[in-house]
């Protein structure tokens, strides 16, 4: 499967640097793939920050410049994210024998409460 590139933002002011980071990602479309927004409390208000997830193709360093010019603009953090499975170990095939898990050991109590407790029992 090869490498995942994805472009993350942060937007600060939302109704302020929408505009430039839309008009950024506008400019660099050749190597965004997908691009998914999310902002939250939609319903209640609409909230004033904001998250662009992008999943970019194509040249490394284009992907390094979409994301030094989308910090260049205020209350605007870029970061490049690369996924790769070739980096992780193999997985270990799955056992036919099932560990358990380790008893779960109980809380000490606090040393009034354990008055209480064998004030109860007399």
């Amino acid at each position: 499967m090869g490498d995942k590139r994805v472009l993350l933002i942060l937007i600060g002011n939302r109704k302020d640097e929408a505009k430039y980071v839309q008009e950024t990602l506008t400019g660099w479309g050749c190597v965004i793939k997908t691009r998914l927004g999310i902002h939250e409390d939609v319903l209640s208000h609409c909230s004033n920050h904001g998250l662009i997830i992008c999943e970019l193709v194509g040249d490394k360093a284009k992907h390094a410049e979409l994301m030094r010019k989308l910090n260049l603009i205020r209350g605007v953090h870029a970061k490049l994210v690369e996924l790769s499975l070739d980096d992780k170990p193999p997985c270990r095939a799955a056992s036919s024998t099932k560990r358990t898990p380790p008893p779960l050991k109980k809380p000490a109590l606090p040393a009034t409460a354990a008055k209480r407790k064998t004030a109860r029992k007399a």
